[in-house]
């Protein structure tokens, strides 16, 4: 059984210019990545529903991890540059020894949206935080 908060993503950015590849780091928080596939529903006059399965889908992955200036801070500055690169991210649990082990195949895709840190002078008690968002590409059709 894993804990939730036994897993870590790492995030490499490729420049297509170049080919080479830039390490953004451990990320602590990994949401979406659902693998589903569309659905349309039809009722002709027969009045027998009727369903059709489309194409097979991954949903977009976010990552997120606390804010940190010194870390963090050049990411924020060149991020303009970094939506439409592809992006991989690979996701890992920890086993009960503590090693980090893949746990799935990797998602590929663009980089969609970055989310820089947000404040408010008001609140001393949130943590801020970074995030970005890939947009995965469909795997490959079966035939």
């Amino acid at each position: 059984m894993a804990l939730k908060n036994a897993f870590q993503a790492s995030l490499t950015i490729t420049n297509p210019a170049t080919g080479e590849n830039q390490d953004l780091g451990l990320w602590d928080a990994f949401t979406g990545g659902k693998f589903s596939q569309s659905e349309t529903k039809y009722t002709p006059a027969s009045r027998k529903q009727r369903t059709y399965v489309g194409l097979r889908t991954i949903e977009n992955v976010t990552l997120e991890r606390d804010y940190e200036p010194e870390e963090d801070g050049d990411l924020v500055n060149i991020s303009k540059d970094l939506r439409g690169m592809q992006a991989t991210v690979i996701v890992e649990d920890r086993d009960p020894d503590g090693n980090f082990q893949r746990n799935r195949e990797p998602y590929v895709g663009k980089v969609l949206e970055i989310v820089p840190p947000d404040g408010d002078t008001n609140d001393g008690s949130s943590v801020v935080k970074i995030g970005i968002v890939i947009s995965v590409e469909n795997p490959t059709p079966e035939p």
